[in-house]
């Protein structure tokens, strides 16, 4: 097993199946490096991307914070909330996060522990996306799955709600976002057989465009849904969103109104979705999220200007229609997925073998999720011989 903390900057945990991309969880429990759209990017964040939690008891005010430990120096862009571009949001830096934060390994699973003495409750995050040797298909699938345990640990009934946010980012090209890449982009809810989430896409793609793309959240639990935040000025989105949740731990559609400055805010669809429960005393319940993405061509060969070369399809593009289609995929059949990771994890932890030579192989598998490795509509797994950072 490995461990990290949040002092361990660089450290990036990928999930994500063997050549759909994929993004990174660190140390603090933030989603980093966001690699699903056919091309390495390292160090690519997007805004307004995160999960947070609302508690809140007869004898505690509400109170909502960030699902990650505290942004560490050194700090960058002029303020918390920008990153100094077309007043393009940031890291949200300035919002309450948790403390501190621990983080350990167990392939394929990634566990990060947060701590923080004024929370009332313990938070732990199982993070992991499907590795099952001699299975290929199920090891392929374009997600990354997010199990948040909260356990109350006052001595009063609690009521712990969690969100899911996301940034549709459809037509990005991958390397710095812009928000003009993101114009006319949408979302919206859907539900089917008990599942239910925000399904993310842009009108007006043609299927054989290079961008083109959809995205889906999920969750198997019930669930309330901001589709779309506030389109207003400068951070009116992100005031509505925070305010409508630190109410009473439910979502609902956006309500206009000129909450901050008079400058106007980039045109970002973002949608969240939140689901609440009671925990007695004591009590530990699982809030569960799938992220699912469908990004299916890349180009044929490897100049990022795409000049003189054609487009092949990703191979888990033959296999789902959509990123709802594989969100789905995974949480109708999660228990059987979740069992079989678990055998894998219990595999590695019973050898007997050297710990170097576990070691090794087990830092190694991460070059399977990574943009070094990709599969063709025909099934051929394919691989570069490494990657730069973009």
């Amino acid at each position: 097993m490995l461990s990290y903390t949040p002092q361990q900057g660089e450290t990036a945990f990928l999930l994500g199946g063997i050549g759909t991309g994929s993004i990174s969880l660190g140390a603090r429990g933030e989603l980093r490096d966001w690699e699903l759209l056919n091309r390495p990017g390292k160090g690519v964040s997007l805004p307004c991307t995160f999960f947070c939690l609302r508690t809140a008891s007869a004898s505690r005010n509400p109170s909502v914070r960030i699902l990650e430990a505290r942004i560490r120096p050194p700090y960058g862009g002029p303020n918390g909330w920008r990153m100094g571009r077309n007043e393009f949001p940031g890291d949200m830096g300035g919002i309450p996060r948790f403390a501190d934060a621990k983080m350990t390994v167990a392939w394929p699973f990634a566990e990060v522990e947060l701590f923080d003495e004024s929370a009332p409750v313990r938070v732990v995050l199982e993070a992991f996306n499907p590795f099952i040797p001699l299975n290929s298909s199920d090891s392929a699938i374009p997600c990354a799955i997010f199990n948040y345990a909260v356990t109350n640990t006052t001595q009063e009934p609690l009521q712990v709600s969690l969100a899911a946010t996301l940034l549709n980012f459809v037509g990005f090209d991958g390397l710095e976002p812009n928000a003009g890449q993101f114009a006319g982009n949408r979302a919206g809810i859907r539900r089917a057989n008990g599942l239910s989430g925000l399904y993310f896409d842009k009108p007006g793609q043609l299927e054989q465009d290079r961008l083109f793309g959809n995205l889906a959240f999920l969750t198997d639990q019930a669930a309330t849904f901001k589709p779309e935040w506030v389109k207003g000025e400068w951070w009116d989105g992100v005031q509505e969103f925070w305010d409508d949740f630190m109410a009473d731990g439910q979502l609902g559609p956006a309500v206009s109104g000129g909450i901050g400055s008079a400058i106007k805010a980039p045109e970002l669809t973002i949608g969240s979705m939140a689901v609440l429960q009671e925990l007695e005393p004591g009590e530990t319940r699982s809030f569960r999220f799938v992220l699912a993405w469908f990004f299916p061509n890349r180009l044929r060969g490897w100049w990022p200007t795409g000049e003189g070369q054609g487009i092949v399809r990703n191979e888990y593009a033959t296999r789902f229609a959509s990123a709802w289609d594989a969100g789905c995929y995974v949480l109708s059949d999660y228990t059987r997925l979740y069992k079989d990771c678990d055998t894998v994890r219990r595999a590695f932890a019973c050898q007997t073998m050297p710990n170097e030579l576990m070691m090794a192989a087990v830092r190694n598998l991460t070059v399977l999720r990574s943009q070094t490795c990709f599969r063709i509509a025909s099934g051929i797994f394919m691989g570069w011989e490494g990657c730069l950072d973009r």
